[in-house]
């Protein structure tokens, strides 16, 4: 009989089992590649979220100036001047804005800060007055339904509106451009770091 199998069929099996080894060796090398892409997120996630919190320990910082500021002017214009909670409460707030414009753009967000300082002041009291607001609804809503002192409903209703503030203003009025993002290496959390920190 004649031999019907082709003579190079051995070498037809060969190539087959070599694509198909091929195809195993390029999609382990996908998985690969997938599983390096995911754990090389996870680096700059982390140094995004160290970053912000540095940034947000500054802002702290400045809100606990304007803070003081707030409360220093808060007593003056209603303890000593007598003038009303609606007029002093928000004049309060408003002299503590200005005060914490100036430390932010110094020293919190030093690195963001670019164009005109206008346009920044331009978002940054909109943003802050939507603050103020959240402020003093916290503030009297405390003393008309809970007799809270005026103090500590101001303190408290600070503390809801700087939530509020910072992160309004982290992501539009100093909001990171190009180049402001750290990437997922040791070395630039540590620069990134320092440049918070430079001032």
């Amino acid at each position: 009989m004649l031999d019907v199998e082709p003579k190079n069929s051995g070498n037809q099996r060969g190539i087959v089992a070599g694509v198909e080894h091929g195809e195993v060796v390029r999609n382990q090398g996908r998985g690969h590649l997938g599983a390096m892409t995911s754990s090389e997120r996870l680096p700059a996630l982390v140094a995004r979220s160290w970053l912000l919190a540095r940034r947000f320990q500054k802002f702290l910082v400045v809100g606990a100036v304007g803070l003081a500021v707030n409360q220093l002017a808060l007593w003056i214009l209603r303890g000593k001047l007598d003038f009303a909670l609606f007029i002093a409460s928000p004049a309060a707030i408003f002299l503590s804005m200005i005060v914490t414009f100036t430390l932010n753009e110094m020293w919190t967000w030093h690195d963001r800060g670019t164009g005109p300082v206008i346009r920044r002041v331009g978002l940054y009291f909109p943003i802050n007055m939507v603050g103020l607001l959240i402020n003093y609804l916290v503030l009297q809503l405390l003393v008309d339904h809970t007799g809270a002192h005026y103090l500590l409903a101001n303190l408290i209703g600070a503390g809801i509106a700087a939530i509020w503030n910072f992160l309004v203003n982290n992501s539009i009025t100093w909001r990171a451009v190009a180049g402001d993002e750290p990437v997922a290496d040791s070395r630039s959390v540590g620069v990134q770091h320092r440049a918070i920190d430079d001032h």
